[in-house]
């Protein structure tokens, strides 16, 4: 499914609501993605995420080292994200977090983008 995702293989109709969950973290150009999936959204549509931290690095690390049947290479992929990256990807993509929460011991977040309303100018202006 990655592969598919990071090549931009099309997402077909309209949505109220895109789940990602820990995908943002492996894609190379989430930027790209989150502004195709956009487009897929009714209005007032929403892509929910969630997004492992910095702090998720080690125990993963750990867990990878553990358990034999966990794959290396994706912990090893992993592109880390703070609040403020997300923030900055999300208003390039003109959209807006209406709510941003950690869990897991902060070591992962959970983010929600809408679309910014467009606003028109004032008849008068």
């Amino acid at each position: 499914f990655m592969n598919r995702v990071n090549k931009g293989d099309k997402v077909i109709g309209k949505y109220d609501s895109i789940v990602m969950c820990a995908v943002l973290e492996h894609l190379k150009n989430p930027v790209k993605i989150i502004k195709h999936l956009k487009t897929h959204l009714n209005p007032k549509g929403r892509i929910i995420m969630t997004v492992p931290t910095k702090a998720a690095h080690i125990p993963l690390k750990i867990f990878s080292i553990l358990d034999s049947s966990a794959p290396k290479e994706h912990i090893k992929e992993h592109i880390y994200r703070s609040f403020n990256s997300i923030k900055s990807m999300v208003e390039e993509c003109n959209m807006k977090i209406i709510h941003h929460d950690y869990f897991q011991l902060r070591m992962n977040q959970l983010i929600v983008l809408e679309m910014e309303e467009k606003t028109t100018g004032d008849i008068n202006d």
